[in-house]
Protein backbone atom coordinates (compact mmCIF):
# COMPACT_ATOMS: atom_id res chain seq x y z
CA UNK A 1 0.00 0.00 0.00
CA UNK A 2 1.51 3.28 -1.24
CA UNK A 3 2.22 5.91 1.90
CA UNK A 4 0.68 9.13 1.73
CA UNK A 5 0.04 11.81 4.48
CA UNK A 6 -3.77 12.49 4.42
CA UNK A 7 -5.04 15.99 5.68
CA UNK A 8 -8.33 17.35 5.95
CA UNK A 9 -7.60 19.26 2.82
CA UNK A 10 -5.91 16.70 0.81
CA UNK A 11 -7.98 16.25 -1.88
CA UNK A 12 -7.79 20.22 -2.79
CA UNK A 13 -4.17 20.13 -3.62
CA UNK A 14 -4.34 19.68 -7.12
CA UNK A 15 -3.59 15.65 -6.68
CA UNK A 16 -6.46 13.25 -7.48
CA UNK A 17 -4.58 10.25 -5.67
CA UNK A 18 -7.66 7.94 -5.60
CA UNK A 19 -8.57 7.96 -9.59
CA UNK A 20 -4.75 8.42 -10.01
CA UNK A 21 -3.97 4.96 -8.47
CA UNK A 22 -7.07 3.29 -8.29
CA UNK A 23 -5.35 1.03 -11.57
CA UNK A 24 -2.77 -0.60 -9.13
CA UNK A 25 -5.68 -2.27 -6.98
CA UNK A 26 -8.93 -1.77 -9.02
CA UNK A 27 -10.13 -1.73 -12.49
CA UNK A 28 -12.53 0.65 -13.99
CA UNK A 29 -16.20 -1.20 -15.32
CA UNK A 30 -18.98 0.13 -16.98
CA UNK A 31 -21.37 -1.91 -15.14
CA UNK A 32 -21.21 -2.32 -11.14
CA UNK A 33 -22.10 -5.62 -9.45
CA UNK A 34 -23.05 -6.59 -5.74
CA UNK A 35 -19.29 -5.20 -4.10
CA UNK A 36 -18.23 -3.51 -6.61
CA UNK A 37 -16.96 0.10 -5.38
CA UNK A 38 -18.25 3.54 -6.73
CA UNK A 39 -16.56 6.71 -6.31
CA UNK A 40 -17.76 10.19 -6.05
CA UNK A 41 -16.06 13.67 -7.40
CA UNK A 42 -16.53 16.83 -6.14
CA UNK A 43 -16.64 20.22 -7.98
CA UNK A 44 -13.89 20.30 -9.03
CA UNK A 45 -13.82 16.34 -10.54
CA UNK A 46 -11.26 14.96 -7.96
CA UNK A 47 -12.33 11.73 -6.68
CA UNK A 48 -13.06 11.82 -3.20
CA UNK A 49 -15.89 10.05 -1.11
CA UNK A 50 -16.15 6.11 -2.33
CA UNK A 51 -19.56 3.17 -1.23
CA UNK A 52 -19.30 -0.42 -2.21
CA UNK A 53 -22.71 -1.64 -4.67
CA UNK A 54 -25.14 -3.26 -3.08
CA UNK A 55 -28.31 -4.79 -4.40
CA UNK A 56 -31.16 -3.18 -6.32
CA UNK A 57 -29.07 -0.15 -7.11
CA UNK A 58 -28.18 0.82 -3.37
CA UNK A 59 -24.72 1.46 -2.03
CA UNK A 60 -23.27 1.54 1.32
CA UNK A 61 -21.23 4.73 2.54
CA UNK A 62 -20.01 6.52 5.51
CA UNK A 63 -21.17 10.18 6.37
CA UNK A 64 -20.54 12.64 8.93
CA UNK A 65 -24.22 11.09 9.95
CA UNK A 66 -22.73 7.32 10.17
CA UNK A 67 -23.00 4.25 7.88
CA UNK A 68 -25.92 4.85 5.43
CA UNK A 69 -27.41 3.30 2.63
CA UNK A 70 -28.34 5.26 -0.38
CA UNK A 71 -29.60 4.83 -3.64
CA UNK A 72 -28.03 5.80 -7.07
CA UNK A 73 -31.00 6.23 -8.86
CA UNK A 74 -31.05 9.63 -7.55
CA UNK A 75 -30.32 12.05 -9.95
CA UNK A 76 -28.37 14.12 -7.56
CA UNK A 77 -26.03 11.49 -6.35
CA UNK A 78 -25.73 9.76 -9.50
CA UNK A 79 -24.30 13.32 -11.24
CA UNK A 80 -21.20 12.86 -9.12
CA UNK A 81 -20.39 9.30 -10.15
CA UNK A 82 -16.84 9.50 -10.94
CA UNK A 83 -17.17 5.62 -12.14
CA UNK A 84 -17.48 2.25 -10.88
CA UNK A 85 -14.49 -0.35 -9.81
CA UNK A 86 -13.64 -3.69 -9.21
CA UNK A 87 -11.26 -5.09 -6.88
CA UNK A 88 -8.87 -7.12 -9.46
CA UNK A 89 -7.99 -9.59 -6.39
CA UNK A 90 -10.76 -10.63 -5.87
CA UNK A 91 -10.76 -12.80 -8.75
CA UNK A 92 -7.66 -14.13 -8.66
CA UNK A 93 -6.84 -17.50 -7.17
Amino acid sequence: IPSIEYDIDWSKKGGNYLAENLWREWERIETPDFLDGVLFQNMEGVAYHGGVILMDSKFIHATKRGVIVSRLSDPMIFSRVEGFYRLKKLYEQ
